[in-house]
């Protein structure tokens, strides 16, 4: 937790990417020395007679609107790095491999939606073909922001609502928000989903009982409940809960980084949730069934 977090982002001047960035500054806490990185794949074929895809005029662009009007980001905070397009791999390949490169913690990734995204041959297109790639291919952890998400308002407290389902990749993600990103007066809602006999047996009581105790000892604005769900509409759950808290980021832990397909759970999630979605991947947790997490 002593480690400052490097959050960073696929940067080509989209209009994607801009929304992406207002999530990416949600994630950066100045007060930890977070770091904010611009990560952008060079395309030669891209930039020729296009002056606005350079990397030079990229990077200023980035720095103007990583500006936060609570603290500015800059300097040692703000960095900015390229790596040339290989000819072997994809765009989102070589942006996980950057990041990775580069040590970055939270990779965040504008996507417009599988309505306008095409996927390539053989992939799935429930999710948005920026989304699913980035999520399986990168070591990270990965925060989607979609071009339907609620804009996020640096101004007030965000909500954040974490999925946690007993393993160790949802207490992962718990932590990793409550000790690296967590702003002071933000919100921070828990929610276990299951049937009702699940949710009263005592190894389900005891796990909520410890969030609580966790989140009382850091004196965290929020709650820990146990969702009733039926017939294991996890996803369904998830969601209509996000709409309900009208969540600014939902947090799900990812079991395993060499999945080549994402949980149902995670898959269903992502392709409709309105809200900012933040994977938190743990390579200890290889299971391959996540439940609630993900």
């Amino acid at each position: 937790k002593d480690k400052p977090l490097r959050v960073g982002a696929g940067w080509d001047g989209s209009a994607v990417t801009k929304r992406a960035m207002m999530s990416m500054k949600r994630l950066v806490n100045l007060e930890r020395n977070s770091v904010l990185c611009g990560l952008h794949i060079e395309d030669a074929k891209k930039q020729e007679g296009n002056p606005v895809m350079k990397p030079d005029f990229l990077s200023r662009q980035f720095e103007r609107e990583a500006y936060n009007p609570l603290g500015r980001v800059g300097g040692k905070n703000l960095h900015w790095y390229v790596k040339e397009k290989s000819e072997e791999h994809s765009t989102y390949a070589d942006l996980a491999a950057l990041a990775l490169e580069q040590k970055i913690d939270i990779l965040v990734v504008g996507n417009i939606g599988h309505t306008q995204s095409k996927p390539a041959a053989g992939e799935e297109k429930d999710l948005g073909h920026v989304a699913e790639t980035v999520w399986r291919l990168c070591k990270t952890h990965v925060c989607v922001v979609k071009s339907s998400s609620y804009a996020i308002d640096l101004k007030r407290p965000a909500t954040w609502l974490i999925s946690v389902d007993g393993g160790h990749a949802s207490m992962m993600a718990f932590c990793t928000v409550l000790l690296r990103i967590l702003w002071a007066e933000d919100e921070v809602i828990v929610h276990y989903y299951g049937s009702s006999d699940e949710i009263c047996c005592e190894e389900k009581t005891v796990m909520l009982e410890d969030y609580r105790d966790a989140m009382k000892q850091r004196k965290i604005n929020g709650r820990v409940e146990g969702i009733v769900v039926e017939n294991g509409g996890i996803a369904s759950g998830i969601l209509e809960q996000c709409s309900k808290v009208q969540a600014d980021f939902l947090v799900l832990g990812l079991a395993g980084f060499t999945h080549e397909k994402l949980g149902s759970v995670s898959k269903d999630v992502l392709g409709a949730a309105r809200c900012s979605v933040l994977a938190i991947k743990d390579q200890l947790d290889d299971r391959s069934n996540s439940g609630n997490g993900g």
